[in-house]
């Protein structure tokens, strides 16, 4: 088989074999899971924590070998004690799962 004809073989695909015959690549399951960390989602989350009470915050560390590093505090707006995330802070999934926001 050449190039082309690899591609549209569906036995040389991974996967589970669908009711036509195709193949689907496996998706991790871990992604189904998660809130992407974009930007409209960190603005969600932020309107969320303000009608709660709270604010959050992010790492502002740019080494990803700082145990920090991506992670999120929920602060409580009147106490000012730190509500989620403690030394090292939470993940934005944590901090959706607090919030009650779930990924569009």
């Amino acid at each position: 088989m050449s190039g082309p004809d690899l591609e549209r073989d569906p036995g040389n695909c991974p996967g589970p074999v669908l009711e036509d015959g195709s193949r689907t690549l496996p998706q991790p399951r871990h992604l189904e899971d998660t809130v992407e960390d974009t930007k409209v989602t960190r603005n969600l989350l932020r309107r969320a924590a303000a009608r709660q009470g709270y604010k959050i915050t992010k790492s502002s560390r740019r080494d990803p070998q700082a145990p920090d590093y991506g992670r999120w505090w929920v602060m409580d707006l009147d106490s000012r004690r730190v509500i989620l995330g403690g030394k090292n802070g939470a993940t934005i999934d944590q901090v959706a799962a607090l919030l009650g926001v779930t990924d569009r």
